[in-house]
């Protein structure tokens, strides 16, 4: 049977399951609506995590686009759900005990960086802008550390804090850069793409 692009949608669900170093959780839906849910990407925080993914109300070019997020804590209670209308392609990453979101405003046709603060587990965590940015890049981003990351062409990757702007040039030749990673630590920071 084939199945319709509303019908589609509906079978798009996002989950989790937590391992509390011994064994993992059953499987819980965060999701469960008639919406194509896809794209989670998850970050750690204390007592938690927060997830985050893209929602569609349909398949095709007249679906409309939003990201919704959550905290989970390590006993699996979930807080109630947000969403940031007119956006695709979050992506989390930690950053000391919060966490930096990027995603593509599909309005202003920017990259938006902004600042979750979680101060309880149980409740949604609070959005703090940091910095937009004017770029083409739609998927090729990151963000942690206080910082995003974008291709801005298949030869450079800008890094900002939102206070400072770096350009890093990449010296082989790639039709694109396909993906890009950023960790921070006490160390320092580390930055990886996927060139092809």
């Amino acid at each position: 049977e084939e199945l319709e692009g509303d019908e589609v949608a509906s079978e798009y669900e996002v989950g989790y399951a937590i391992h509390d170093g011994s064994t993992w959780t059953s499987p819980s839906l965060l999701t469960g609506s008639e919406l194509m849910d896809h794209n989670p990407t998850v970050a750690s925080v204390p007592e938690g995590w927060v997830i985050a993914w893209q929602q569609n109300d349909d398949i095709g070019i007249n679906a409309s686009e939003r990201i919704r997020y959550a905290t989970v804590t390590s006993n699996g209670t979930v807080s109630d759900i947000e969403t940031i209308e007119s956006a695709v392609g979050p992506e989390l990453g930690v950053n000391g005990e919060d966490v930096d979101l990027a995603y593509k405003d599909t309005e202003a046709d920017e990259l938006v960086h902004e600042r979750l603060i979680v101060s309880d587990a149980t409740q949604p965590p609070e959005r703090t802008a940091v910095a937009t940015h004017d770029t083409d890049s739609t998927h090729r981003y990151a963000a942690g550390g206080g910082a995003v990351a974008w291709a801005e062409s298949s030869r450079s990757i800008t890094y900002t804090t939102g206070e400072t702007v770096d350009s890093i040039s990449i010296k082989e030749r790639y039709e694109g850069i396909r993906s890009i990673d950023i960790v921070q630590t006490q160390e320092g920071t580390a930055l990886t793409f996927r060139g092809g």
